[in-house]
């Protein structure tokens, strides 16, 4: 039988701030990353950041390697206006002038691997800024953004018009169009903004992003909750003929999900059923028993999903061999590559009778980066002092069906 122990398919995807130690490697990253090491920061701009503002630098660190990075600094920035330089508003990068009183974040670099763009770091580090600026109670979140793929056009079109047309999604930019996919909006085309940034012809977009939680008057005494959004799945279980299919198809509602900014996704209680169609077992005690053999590519399969589209995945439910005994579970799949698993606590009469499912014993309150999060998977939603223990232990709040109990004042 398959090892039940998830240990080994939690990828360690961490999403932190910054620290000294990590300088050195945030350097390598940045000038691969820019394809310029002129217009890279050097180390004396990070320690300086770091020393000044610490909460506002963010790298994410994936396998003990830094693979993205942010920096930000917070300003006024009606003291700057819209005809800003770089230099000018991040003090050439030591921001020196952060204002620790002031009512926008402002962000002065954004770097990712090249060797892992595919796994929406850059998303996780806009979304970073977005906890930062809503931790502060800040305004909003602007930057003056590069526009790399302009020198390609400026021969036919002036700035201003390669940027509209990027907007309307007749040109793309990597940087413009990804920070538009990410529901920042154009202020302005600013020219000389970043010397010797020779792709963009030193031209900018400023953008921005308004804080919809920010409460003007700081004393008031009630905190918004985070918005937290869900997708549920209602699956098809038509015939399948491998486990690729099966793949497949759930990489289909993980993508439309992903593509919606989802937070979390909740696939149905024993879908896992669908592979029967394949395997072909006719007595009920050993069609369950038969799927506990792909619970090894089941969690490979979804703790992939989670991170490349940086995601948080409640896979339903499957079967687990433990020991001589056999159990119905459901699993988190966090998308920073953590695993977590909830036994269901209460067999029905039909899970006793054909398959010889036992009971677990406890009830858990995960952490995620959307709050406590508990399950209750199929009958144990009949019995309401599961629900009362996971309000005691998180302040929970019910939602989806009774099956995904989430706390979202965090």
């Amino acid at each position: 039988m398959a090892n039940e122990d998830t240990a080994e398919f939690e990828k360690k995807l961490i999403v932190r701030n910054t620290r000294y130690e990590d300088i050195e490697g945030i350097i390598k990253m940045n000038q691969l990353g820019f394809g310029n090491p002129e217009i890279a920061f050097k180390r004396e701009h990070f320690e300086s950041q770091l020393s000044i503002f610490p909460e506002g630098q963010v790298c994410i660190e994936y396998e003990g390697k830094i693979i993205g990075s942010c920096s930000s600094i917070i300003v006024n920035f009606d003291d700057y206006g819209v005809n800003h330089t770089f230099s000018q508003i991040a003090d050439d990068g030591f921001i020196r002038n952060h204002n620790p009183n002031g009512e926008n974040l402002y962000g002065i670099e954004v770097v990712v691997h090249p060797d892992y763009r595919h796994m929406k770091i850059g998303r996780r580090l806009y979304e970073a800024r977005r906890e930062i600026c809503r931790k502060f109670n800040l305004k909003s979140i602007l930057f003056g953004g590069r526009i790399p793929n302009y020198h390609n056009y400026a021969n036919r079109l002036t700035a201003e018009q390669y940027v509209e047309q990027v907007i309307k999604r007749n040109l793309y930019d990597p940087v413009l169009t990804f920070q538009l996919m990410n529901d920042f909006e154009l202020i302005k085309v600013m020219p000389n903004y970043l010397a010797k940034d020779e792709a963009s012809l030193e031209y900018a977009t400023l953008m921005e992003w308004k804080n919809p939680e920010y409460i003007a008057d700081t004393n008031q005494r009630y905190q918004k909750s985070l918005p937290v959004r869900i997708t549920a799945v209602q699956y098809n279980m038509n015939p399948i003929s491998s486990f690729e299919e099966f793949a497949a198809q759930c990489e289909y509602y993980v993508n439309a999900s992903s593509k919606i900014r989802s937070d979390i996704i909740v696939f149905p209680e024993a879908f896992t059923m669908q592979l029967q169609s394949y395997l072909n077992e006719k007595v009920p005690s050993k069609q369950v028993r038969q799927l506990t053999s792909h619970l090894d590519e089941y969690k490979e399969l979804f703790s992939d999903l989670a991170i490349r589209y940086s995601i948080n995945i409640v896979a339903g439910s499957n079967f687990v061999q433990k020991d001589d005994s056999l159990y119905h579970a459901a699993f988190l799949f966090h998308r920073n590559g953590k695993v977590d698993k909830q036994y269901k606590l209460h067999i029905s009469p039909y899970e006793k009778k054909w398959w010889g499912i036992h009971p677990g014993n406890e009830l858990n309150v995960f952490d995620t980066d959307c709050g406590k999060i508990s399950i209750l998977l199929g009958y144990d939603v009949l019995f309401p002092e599961a629900a009362r223990m996971a309000v005691d232990r998180g302040e929970i709040s019910w939602l989806h069906h009774s099956r995904l109990l989430i706390n979202k004042n965090h």
